[in-house]
């Protein structure tokens, strides 16, 4: 378990390490980013060698993509930052289908304001 200390938007609390990522964009929610947390700034050594946490993947983005799929209010922003990064992630895949595959899984309705 990794302490998590209070921020100006949430309150102190406890998250198991397979919940945290090191390093991600500011707008994942399903896991807890811990690079950007001032008290764990020199703390890479801890979290990435020994807690063997990695960095967000294109799992931790389409887990974002899964909650607001079942939200009746999207951010449109947030989904559109969440496209381009599983792009990002795929575009050394010269067809691009397995990406293509995995979104057609989600079957992505999303109801935008």
């Amino acid at each position: 378990m990794i302490y998590i200390p209070a921020s100006e938007v949430a309150g102190a609390r406890w998250v198991s390490s397979e919940a945290c990522v090191w390093i991600a964009p500011e707008w994942l929610k399903s896991k807890q980013r811990l690079a950007g947390i001032s008290r764990f700034e020199t703390s890479d050594h801890l979290f990435r060698n020994i807690l063997r946490i990695g960095d967000a993947n294109w799992e931790d983005f389409l887990n974002d993509l899964k909650v607001l799929r079942v939200q009746t209010c999207v951010n449109t922003e947030r989904v559109v930052d969440i496209y381009q990064r599983l792009y990002r992630e795929f575009e050394g895949d010269s067809s691009g289908e397995y990406l293509r595959q995995v979104i057609s899984a989600f079957q992505m309705r999303l109801k935008l304001h």
